[in-house]
């Protein structure tokens, strides 16, 4: 018998886990969310989970940014079994959140790192969708980007080809310059580095790595540079 009942509750134990993500990928949306900041309360100083059920779920959500005046949320969403990683927008409409929805381009390839620039018209962001029609699809992620005609986003073209790679470049920043920042395995297996490109002429340039103290023999990544470029905020 308690052979039986142990059994019986490792069945249920290797199930719940399963059960928990489906029951929050069935709620999402079902939350109404209204007025700014998606109707969540100042957090202050206590880190807490945002939008739960709505935008924060039980799959994985990653690099979000709001527009700037508050009105839009992108982000990418990953982890839901069968489907690519793909980029997911809200909008506030009659003060009302909109249901979380994949952007029209997004979600036949892998889209993430997501960066909306401040007029709101043009969206760069990082897929391993194939540079030509009918090629393969990308081993690694290159930067793309998407611009707006009206409320449509158009078909996205490769962005930035100068400073790309055939390793993985993720989490593109645009500087008021023009200017590319983003971080990039090209040094190795196992590497992550942050490198800057410049806008130059209408174009970008071969990008560099920069020096230390912000690049050392460990990892750095995910670097928010501010529009002036004065300040950077990275991971290490």
């Amino acid at each position: 018998m308690k052979a039986m009942l142990r059994k019986s509750l490792l069945v249920v134990a290797s199930i719940l886990p399963g059960f928990i993500v489906w029951a929050q990928s069935e709620a999402i949306g079902t939350v109404v969310l209204n007025g700014p900041y998606l109707g969540q309360l100042n957090p202050e100083n206590q880190s807490k989970i945002f939008a739960p059920a709505f935008v924060s779920t039980g799959y994985g959500e990653l690099n979000s940014v709001f527009s700037v005046d508050g009105n839009e949320f992108y982000f990418s969403r990953r982890g839901i079994p069968g489907k690519h990683s793909a980029i997911f927008v809200t909008q506030l409409l009659d003060n009302v959140w909109t249901k979380p929805e994949p952007i029209s381009f997004s979600g036949t390839y892998s889209d993430i790192d997501v960066f909306l620039t401040e007029d709101g018209k043009s969206l760069i962001f990082c897929s391993n969708r194939p540079h030509q029609k009918g090629d393969p699809v990308k081993m690694d992620h290159d930067f793309w980007i998407s611009k707006r005609t009206g409320n449509k986003w158009c078909e996205p073209v490769l962005f930035a080809q100068e400073a790309l790679s055939d390793f993985e470049d993720f989490f593109p920043i645009i500087t008021k310059s023009g200017n590319l920042y983003f971080n990039s395995q090209r040094g190795g297996k196992g590497t992550n580095d942050i490198f800057c490109s410049k806008f130059i002429n209408g174009k970008y340039t071969v990008a560099e790595k920069l020096p230390v103290p912000i690049n050392t023999t460990y990892r750095e990544f995910d670097a928010f540079v501010s529009q002036d470029e004065k300040m950077i905020l990275f991971s290490s």
